[in-house]
């Protein structure tokens, strides 16, 4: 059984948001990411508002990070929303964007180590316990949450560089493969497993993609992929033969007026290593064989615009029916 899910950025009216995710609910998607891009409408206000109007669908961050929530907020924000959606709640962590980070002036400073504590707080304090903790970040004493938790909230994970998918294998129930190239998804689904073996434990892979079916969405596509080759690792740029010059004005655009501003920047051959093209049929059948290949348990769409979506979801929808 595949599990399926749609991912997307707050960046509509909050009516719109939860809109997409009924919609989504009522297409019989399963699980719904919300990303926590800082300057956007909150995640946790926006997840809250999606689970008083559904009653199925899996709701979380997709995803959030380390540097702007302590780890005990973010921890405490997630069993709060569980209990309130009835047990449908998961935690996506990451090392945190450059749509967060560069206007907050905060450096990316050991993202492994910060999220490693961000998943070691969230998941002893769910477990009900007095929770005392000494970690190079943080430190907790006698820390409880003070209303019933479930423990066994999923931890989903999204990472590209090496280190930090390795230790998504160690560490999360689900790792989210998200903005990675068609011809690195080989070998990153590998490092999570290597980091899971090591570890002596399982963990699924849920590839996120971009479909692209008509010329809206190939312009949709081409930002999607803008927001992500900043955030590659340097060895996927020097595969993909972007310049540093390159890399730096879409940061500039991306970073002052938004991915749209740089589409312009991403040719047909960069976009190509991004996306899964065609009708609902062909769509199904390169995401068959993908699933075949890299034993993925699960995919996930991005929808560029929850304010426009209908459209999109329905032939979502139909590719998912497909597999």
């Amino acid at each position: 059984m595949i599990n399926t899910a749609i991912t997307m950025n707050p960046e509509a009216s909050p009516q719109q948001l939860v809109r997409t995710v009924q919609l989504a609910e009522e297409l019989n998607i399963s699980a719904c990411y919300i990303a926590d891009q800082g300057f956007t409408l909150d995640l946790y206000v926006m997840l809250t508002a999606a689970a008083l109007q559904t009653k199925r669908i899996r709701l979380g961050p997709g995803v959030t990070h380390p540097y702007t929530r302590h780890p005990v907020v973010t921890a405490v924000s997630i069993a709060s929303l569980d209990q309130l959606s009835g047990g449908r709640t998961f935690l996506g962590i990451g090392a945190g964007g450059s749509r967060s980070l560069v206007p907050m002036q905060i450096p990316r400073s050991k993202p492994l180590q910060l999220a490693r504590e961000t998943v070691e707080i969230s998941r002893r304090l769910w477990s009900g316990e007095a929770v005392n903790y000494q970690g190079e970040f943080y430190s907790l004493s006698n820390a409880k949450i003070g209303f019933p938790c479930r423990p066994d909230i999923e931890v989903h994970w999204a990472a590209r560089g090496p280190k930090m998918l390795e230790l998504g294998g160690e560490l999360a129930d689900v790792n989210l493969l998200h903005g990675i190239p068609r011809f690195e998804l080989k070998n990153v689904a590998a490092t999570v497993r290597r980091g899971a073996e090591k570890a002596g434990r399982s963990t699924k892979l849920q590839y996120a993609a971009t479909l692209v079916y008509d010329d809206a969405s190939r312009v949709a596509a081409r930002a999607r992929t803008v927001y992500r080759l900043v955030d590659s690792s340097e060895e996927v740029k020097a595969k993909l033969g972007l310049t540093e010059e390159k890399i730096a004005e879409m940061r500039r655009l991306v970073t002052t007026t938004g991915p749209k501003s740089a589409g312009f920047l991403v040719n047909d051959e960069l976009l190509s290593h991004f996306v899964i093209e065609g009708d609902p049929a062909a769509c199904a059948a390169q995401l068959r064989e993908m699933i075949s290949a890299l034993g993925l348990n699960g995919i996930t769409v991005e929808v560029p615009d929850p304010a426009d979506a209908e459209e999109l979801l329905h032939f979502a929808a139909d590719v998912f029916n497909k597999l």
